[in-house]
């Protein structure tokens, strides 16, 4: 029963983890306007490139972020393995 309690407990951190991480940054999608816009002015193209690069940060961001899921999902199965261990070597 306490296998089974650590399990419930261990995959709701996993959902919560693996629901937080599909959540997509809005800050990548620029601004429809400035794409749909046949004529740019300089400040649009400015406004462009200032979306283009926050993206590519923010792109930079959530691949540090995926490792960090990936950690607490390597996390959680080992923690869900330990408990499994300590009850059949008994």
């Amino acid at each position: 029963m306490a296998i089974h309690l650590w399990q419930i407990h261990w995959s709701r951190h996993l959902l919560l983890a693996l629901f937080l991480y599909q959540q997509p940054p809005s800050l990548v999608t620029p601004p429809s306007s400035l794409l749909t816009r046949r004529h740019r002015s300089p400040d649009s193209n400015l406004a462009l490139n200032a979306s283009l690069s926050l993206s590519i940060s923010t792109m930079k961001a959530s691949r540090r972020h995926m490792m960090r899921v990936w950690w607490i999902i390597v996390g959680s199965k080992m923690h869900l393995m330990l408990p499994v261990a300590i009850f059949h070597s008994h």
